[in-house]
């Protein structure tokens, strides 16, 4: 059986990789999950900080887990923007470093 659609999950869990708890700045950040367009308003300063739970992962990779949608490295952003997949909005949010409470890297959600 075949789908329309294709689920992607988050990564799993890598050694040096860190791990993100939630999201910050984002009002009704769940819409995302359910596939509300949330590219108009979307604020300038929506973060994402690494988990104090894993403090020696601090590594980016091309998908990163804890959030409830799917934070992309700029490598597979441009992937899929030369593909022109369609229905997806690229949401840019910065990584917050855990060792020093502020921003890592501006990437895509």
């Amino acid at each position: 059986m075949s789908s329309a659609f294709l689920v992607w999950r988050p990564g799993s869990y890598a050694d040096g990789i860190c791990v993100l708890r939630g999201t910050k700045g984002v009002e009704d950040a769940f819409e995302i999950k359910e596939g509300v367009s949330r590219l108009a308003g979307w604020p300038a300063d929506a973060s994402a900080p690494m988990s104090k739970s894993f403090p020696k992962d601090v590594g980016f990779a091309d998908s990163l887990i804890g959030c409830i949608h799917v934070v992309i490295s700029r490598r597979v952003r441009a992937f899929l923007a030369e593909e022109h997949v369609a229905k997806v909005e690229f949401l840019p949010i910065q990584i917050l470093d855990h060792r020093v409470g502020s921003p890592r890297g501006n990437i895509s959600s």
